[in-house]
């Protein structure tokens, strides 16, 4: 089990309530709105920024791909070509779109 699973004990809800009466659902929802908020925001953080994504386009090459290079492909040639190597091609080495075909 991960950090993340719950127990089926641990994942049941328990209504709370004062003097033998349940809180309105209200009150509990905000709670649970405030949970979800603070979820997105550790989310946010955990994603890499603009800023650091736009590094890749700095980067000189990518050793998986280079290893595709050298690397005869028998099967889903096209798709590699397509998703993979062209763009890696054009926005990482610089190569010219009508010089690689």
């Amino acid at each position: 089990m991960s950090c993340n699973e719950l127990t089926e004990e641990e994942s049941k809800v328990n209504m709370i309530e004062r003097d033998g009466k349940r809180v309105p659902i209200s009150y509990q929802l905000g709670t649970f709105l405030s949970h979800l908020i603070t979820e997105r925001v550790r989310e946010e953080k955990r994603r890499p920024s603009y800023n650091q994504r736009s590094n890749i386009r700095e980067l000189k090459e990518i050793p998986w791909i280079e290893k595709l290079l050298q690397t005869p492909i028998e099967d889903h040639r096209k798709f590699c070509l397509w998703r993979i190597l062209i763009p890696y091609l054009v926005n990482i080495k610089g190569i010219w779109e009508f010089e690689i075909y």
